[in-house]
C-alpha cells in the first residue's frame, strides 16, 4: 500500500514538470512560428526540460535539507 502511494506521488511530481516543460516548450515554438502546432519532436524537448528543471529543484532543495541539517541551534 505505502509503495504504491508513494510511485504515484513520484509520478504526479514527474508529471507537474512534464507539464511545466511542455508547456515552455510550446510557448517558446509559438513565439519564434504563430502557425506551429505541437509535435513529437516538441512534446519530446518539454520532456527534456522538464528533467532538467526537476533535476536542479531536486539538488536546490537537497542542499537547502543538508544545510540546515548541519547548522548547531
Amino acid at each position: 500500500m505505502t509503495l504504491t502511494i508513494v510511485a504515484g506521488h513520484a509520478g504526479g511530481i514527474i508529471g507537474d514538470f512534464f507539464g511545466m516543460g511542455r508547456q515552455t516548450m510550446d510557448k517558446f515554438f509559438s513565439s519564434l512560428n504563430p502557425q506551429y502546432s505541437p509535435d513529437l519532436i516538441s512534446t519530446f524537448a518539454g520532456f527534456l526540460l522538464g528533467t532538467v528543471i526537476l533535476s536542479y529543484a531536486y539538488r536546490l532543495s537537497r542542499g537547502a535539507v543538508n544545510s540546515v541539517q548541519q547548522q548547531k541551534f
